[in-house]
């Protein structure tokens, strides 16, 4: 059987898995794990541009593009090597690629904004992640959504797009572009900036229990409810 509890599917020839449960490995990093979606990252986007609005200097742009263009100029280079004809593994010269490509069309800006909403994501739901490979996975595809060629779309006779997906990826390039992401820092820097955010409003509570406590007194059932 299907070594994934629950599954009772015979494994394949040349896995411990079924079909669906390798398929879903090979797409998502491991047999468990659910894919992100465009629409469950938006809040979380949302919330660390506010945050950086908010709270980061003047400088905050200028620090990711830098943090960014440091990763792309790596990427550029090996590619350049490997156009000079030096020996290179051809999915780490993919991701590398897909970085590049991703360069020409997206404003660093909402690139890094991505990342540390995957970032804060990854911090605000750790029950998401059936694995931090999953984690890494889902953060490669949502990036690879952003370069040319790496999307599927779904239409309708109308022309209306019904969906869209990333297209299949070979794992190694998938790690590899991980690599990628983990040099920029974005995901660190979200997981932070959910730690603050998360820290003020434990300090919006605090003061809001001790205003309690003033207008209903010490006793008060309320009061002692809110501090509990």
């Amino acid at each position: 059987m299907c070594r994934v509890d629950g599954c009772f599917r015979p494994p394949t020839k040349f896995s411990h898995l079924c079909e669906y449960h390798r398929n879903v490995d090979r797409v998502h990093g491991h047999p468990l794990q659910k894919a992100v979606t465009k629409s469950e990252v938006r809040p979380y986007e949302k919330a660390v541009r506010q945050y950086l609005d908010r709270k980061s200097g003047p400088r905050v742009q200028a620090v990711i593009e830098r943090d960014w263009n440091r990763v792309v100029r790596d990427a550029e280079e090996f590619i350049e090597a490997g156009n000079r004809g030096r020996v290179q593994n051809t999915h780490q010269r993919r991701a590398m690629k897909i970085v590049v490509d991703i360069a020409k069309d997206v404003p660093a800006i909402d690139i890094g904004v991505l990342l540390m909403a995957m970032g804060f994501l990854y911090a605000d739901q750790p029950r998401r992640w059936a694995s931090d490979e999953g984690f890494q996975f889902q953060a490669a595809r949502m990036l690879r959504r952003l370069a040319r060629g790496e999307t599927s779309y779904t239409w309708q006779p109308d022309g209306r797009m019904v969906r869209s997906s990333a297209k299949r990826c070979p794992q190694a390039v998938m790690r590899a572009l991980w690599v990628l992401i983990y040099e920029t820092n974005f995901i660190g820097y979200g997981v932070q900036i959910r730690g603050e955010i998360e820290k003020g409003r434990a300090l919006k509570q605090k003061d809001r229990i001790a205003d309690l406590r003033e207008i209903l007194g010490p006793t008060s059932t309320i009061a002692k409810g809110q501090s509990a």
